[in-house]
């Protein structure tokens, strides 16, 4: 997440593209503090503090982790009266004791944990958990970035979930999920989905061709192109018109959750 982003008040956005990925991520922790006021909370991947920042203000007290140093430095930096550690919760496990945390939130995290580790993530997190704790959690969903077959986009996304494969992984851990579902309207949805998701012929044909070619010779010849000087001209005209997209333009609903842009899950230890 962008570290501007770590100021509220004073938001940067180059694109519409932009707006929506923040108001995604707003959205869900303004939701979660309504279910985690004055408990003791567990972040994973906390980032540079974006979330934690808005956390912080209602728990009783908060730990956060993450794996990335420079990041925790940024994090440390913005947020007073937070535990922060450094920690890759496959690798190292989590640096607390049985039954510590009355909540833990890993929004946009699931995603980045390999299949093979799934299982032993959310055991890790389980066992941190108070008996009847809750793990919040956000994800993708894959039906509305991805088409049949096609992987992740974004290199960094080990696996993107459907409703059922989520609810089915979740529910081996936890003896209850309940799993909602981020909805905008339809043209910031239309946004998303373009931005993520592309068209078919780059999906099946473009990407595929371009992983090819790297692979027999190492790179994608680039073209020179004379013209950068107008293309930034028109790309700063274009900025100027973005439309302003606010956090009231999204809700949660638990109608059709494989239209969602990402799921909401509270599983229950």
């Amino acid at each position: 997440m962008r570290n501007e982003w770590m100021n509220p008040d004073n938001l940067s956005f180059s694109s519409e593209a932009d707006q929506v990925l923040f108001y995604r991520h707003k959205k869900a922790y303004n939701r979660v503090v309504e279910l985690v006021k004055n408990k003791e909370v567990l972040e994973l991947g906390c980032g540079s503090g974006f979330g934690t920042n808005i956390l912080s203000k209602y728990v009783k007290s908060l730990s956060a982790v993450d794996r990335d140093k420079k990041a925790l430095d940024r994090a440390k930096a913005n947020n007073e009266g937070v535990d922060f550690y450094d920690a890759d919760i496959i690798i190292d496990g989590l640096p607390f004791e049985n039954d510590r945390f009355d909540a833990v939130i890993a929004f946009q995290v699931f995603e980045h944990i390999h299949p093979d580790n799934s299982l032993k993530f959310l055991d890790e997190i389980s066992r941190v958990l108070k008996k009847g704790g809750i793990f919040y959690l956000t994800t993708p969903n894959r039906k509305t970035r991805l088409y049949p077959f096609q992987k992740p986009t974004n290199k960094y996304h080990m696996i993107e979930y459907t409703a059922n494969t989520l609810s089915d992984v979740l529910s081996k851990v936890y003896s209850k999920v309940d799993l909602t579902g981020l909805r905008a309207q339809l043209e910031i949805e239309k946004i998303e989905r373009k931005r993520a998701k592309g068209t078919a012929f780059n999906a099946y044909i473009r990407n595929p061709f371009r992983k090819s070619v790297i692979k027999i010779f190492g790179s994608v010849p680039i073209k020179k192109n004379s013209t950068n000087n107008t293309d930034s001209k028109t790309k700063v005209q274009e900025n100027e018109f973005i439309k302003k997209i606010t956090e009231d333009d999204f809700h949660f609903s638990n109608d059709d959750l494989n239209k969602s842009i990402d799921f909401f899950a509270a599983c229950t230890k």
